[in-house]
This record gives structure tokens, C-alpha cells and sequence, in this order.
């Protein structure tokens, strides 16, 4: 099963758990960078959000992003599980992969 017909499957309430364990993922776990009741985005993760332009969802405590691109980081990636709620943004329910230079920060969010 695809990533994308496992994440298309989930139904309310369920997540989905997957482990990236490097390989050719890039991974990015967003946290404090989202306001619940209105679903605005930090400035920084939005442009991160726009930069990267692929799979892009909701976490579940609703206040972060999950970010998920093919591609190699230039940055050690260290193993990831995610539980993921495939609420997705608008118009990032699909895997792309990363451009490079796409991203080059880690940046703690407090909104």
C-alpha cells in the first residue's frame, strides 16, 4: 500500500504510524507554529510550508505541522515517528520532492 492510499484510508479519530528512519525522506516535525481556533501559521512555517510545497498536515495536538518531501537532507536527519492525522493542508495532500535549498533552519516557534 502507497503512502498516499494509507493516509487517504484513515478515518476520523485514527492516525497513522510511520517511522522515517532516514533513506531518502525528509521529515520535518513543526511544533507551537499553528493557532487552533483559526489555523493561522507562523510566518516562518508558512513560508516553509510554501517553499517545500509537498505533504503537509495538521499534528494532532492541532498546534504544529508535519512536513514530509522525498529527497535527501543536507542536515543529519536523526530517525522520526509520526502519528499522522492526514488532515492536510489545502492543496498538500501529495509527496513531492524537496527542492535543494528548500530549507536550511531549525527554528523553535513560540506564536
Amino acid at each position: 500500500m502507497s503512502f498516499e492510499d494509507a493516509t487517504a484510508a484513515l478515518k476520523p479519530g485514527l492516525w497513522l504510524g510511520f517511522a522515517f528512519a532516514g533513506g531518502d525522506w525528509i521529515t520535518l516535525d513543526l511544533d507551537n507554529c499553528r493557532i487552533p481556533q483559526n489555523g493561522a501559521l507562523h510566518p516562518f512555517a508558512e513560508q516553509l510550508v510554501h517553499d517545500l510545497n509537498t505533504y503537509t498536515e495538521v499534528s494532532i495536538s492541532e498546534t504544529g505541522l508535519h512536513i514530509i518531501a522525498r529527497g535527501k537532507s543536507s542536515h543529519p536527519q536523526r530517525p522520526l515517528y509520526l502519528l499522522l492525522t492526514g488532515g492536510t493542508l489545502p492543496g498538500r495532500n501529495k509527496i513531492n520532492d524537496a527542492q535543494p535549498g528548500s530549507f536550511s533552519a531549525q527554528v523553535d516557534f513560540s506564536l
